[in-house]
């Protein structure tokens, strides 16, 4: 026979008793216990500190000496862009972008505006179209804004979307599967709508692994001519972010130029990674 045993456990002058008559119902007990199913903790997002700095934009921060590396891969091999922020005085700051693969080197004046950025060159994607375009997409600003402001971005819960117009300052050849060359005329008006996602995803990248990644997908157009016709060059990619630090990764998901009414699609497999970062002083 098996004895019964009487347990009080005593706290907070409570006393509470078990009583089992049956040592297989103790170990029963025990069993179910040990096996039941933990239920992990709900991931928290961890705020981002707010730096300083008229230019201090959630996607792009544009301190004075902030410099971010980045590499590209995919067809075509491996290459670097360095870019670095010189200076900010007021809502200008002034910025030094290499890229390696085509051996240019641009210096430009960003224009902020309540902590939005007005303009910024198509430095990232012109390297990425660099197998098609002979050359970087210089630009005027026409309307818009290139990244708004973080208040923004708040007031919409982060599913916000905004479109760019900018001018392309010079000719610039694109190389045509089929029809040869092509050229982005002076003065031709590129049109880059961006959604933003309310949606954080983790994303990795050589500098490190980001959970809370801000994900914005594009859509960049600009007419191209063709011998005495017209056609749309148009490009569609994704960006991630890491607020307050910045791009984090680009992505070309699909490339094309409309030609008649023909798309002709453009081979485009690369990616642009962030691959060092030095934050710059407030």
């Amino acid at each position: 026979k098996h004895r019964s045993w009487i347990w009080n456990i005593k706290k907070s002058n409570l006393v509470i008793g078990f009583n089992f008559s049956n040592c297989n119902y103790f170990h029963n007990l025990l069993l179910s216990k040990n096996t039941q199913t933990e239920i992990p903790p709900t991931p928290t997002l961890t705020p981002t500190p707010v730096p300083e700095g008229a230019c201090a934009n959630v996607l792009f921060p544009l301190l004075p000496g902030s410099e971010w590396i980045y590499q590209s891969s995919g067809s075509g091999g491996l290459s670097r862009m360095i870019f670095q922020v010189i200076s900010v005085e007021n809502e200008l700051a002034s910025i030094h972008v290499v890229d390696e693969k085509i051996g240019i080197t641009t210096d430009d004046t960003v224009r902020c505006e309540d902590r939005a950025i007005v303009n910024l060159p198509l430095v990232y994607i012109s390297l990425l179209l660099s197998d098609y375009l002979d050359g970087v997409l210089n630009t005027y600003q026409e309307s818009g804004l290139t990244a708004p402001s973080l208040t923004t971005f708040q007031e919409n819960n982060w599913a916000y979307s905004w479109d760019v117009e900018k001018l392309v300052e010079q000719k610039i050849e694109v190389q045509v599967p089929g029809q040869g060359s092509g050229y982005i005329l002076q003065n031709s008006i590129i049109k880059i709508q961006s959604e933003g996602n309310d949606v954080r995803e983790t994303i990795s990248v050589p500098f490190g692994t980001f959970e809370q990644a801000y994900l914005v997908t594009k859509n960049l157009r600009v007419p191209v001519t063709i011998g005495s016709n017209s056609a749309i060059f148009e490009v569609k990619y994704t960006e991630w972010y890491e607020s307050f630090l910045g791009l984090l990764k680009i992505q070309v998901n699909s490339a094309s130029i409309d030609y008649s009414g023909f798309p002709i699609p453009l081979q485009l497999d690369k990616t642009l990674e962030l691959v060092e970062y030095t934050e710059g002083t407030q």
